[in-house]
């Protein structure tokens, strides 16, 4: 048994089935993504009924999609395995991480990042105490009267959940995106907005004939 294995003797194996990307999915020139987010299909479901350590989240009401940065001012978190370091060679952390960032308006991401295109299904987190998801690697450059953003580089945290206690239950809001590495000093987390997914989320798991006893996706 490695040491890996000794330390969660309870870990579970839940086999992929399909990837299920949003087809207006896009990668634009500068590295960054609209609509980024994507579905995970199981083969199996998994038993959360019979295992304590295994639960669920909560989808957001679409109506939150309406409201404009219905989340700013709130604290979310997230969590995932990705660097502890930027620029680190190590491959992330072997532990569940997890960190607490304000949600801020999205009008600051735009300016920050230049962003034109697809905000509407995007949110944005910053905290000027260096804490942060470590997401798409990348920075601003300034030229003269010209800031250049560029990105490029996987830091392990991309496609991790931010999340919040809304009516009391824990809800995905949020799936790491990108930013300008990990925690630099204004440089923000772009998140994909759940809500703005939750229509497109739920037809696709009733199609693909998920749901029902456990969790098949």
């Amino acid at each position: 048994m490695s040491s890996s294995q000794a330390e969660e003797p309870q870990k579970i194996y839940a086999p992929i089935a399909q990837f299920i990307l949003h087809p207006l999915y896009r990668k634009l020139p500068d590295k960054t993504s609209i609509n980024d987010i994507a579905l995970i299909k199981l083969r199996s479901p998994v038993d959360t009924a019979n295992n304590p350590l295994l639960g669920t989240v909560c989808l957001p009401d679409k109506t939150e999609d309406t409201q404009h940065d219905v989340y700013v001012g709130q604290v979310a978190t997230a969590c995932g395995w990705g660097r502890t370091v930027e620029n680190s060679y190590w491959s992330g952390s072997r532990a569940l991480m997890r960190v607490d960032l304000p949600v801020v308006s999205m009008d600051y991401c735009a300016r920050q990042y230049g962003l034109t295109e697809g905000t509407e299904g995007m949110m944005c987190t910053y905290s000027d105490q260096g804490k942060d998801a470590c997401q798409v690697k990348g920075g601003l450059k300034k030229m003269g009267f010209l800031v250049i953003k560029f990105f490029w580089a996987f830091q392990g945290d991309s496609g991790g959940p931010l999340q919040l206690k809304v009516n009391g239950r824990w809800t995905v809001i949020g799936v790491t995106s990108f930013g300008a590495g990990c925690g630099q000093f204004e440089s923000p987390g772009v998140w994909t907005k759940t809500a703005h997914y939750v229509g497109w989320i739920r037809e696709t798991i009733s199609r693909e004939g998920g749901g029902g006893g456990g969790s098949g996706f």
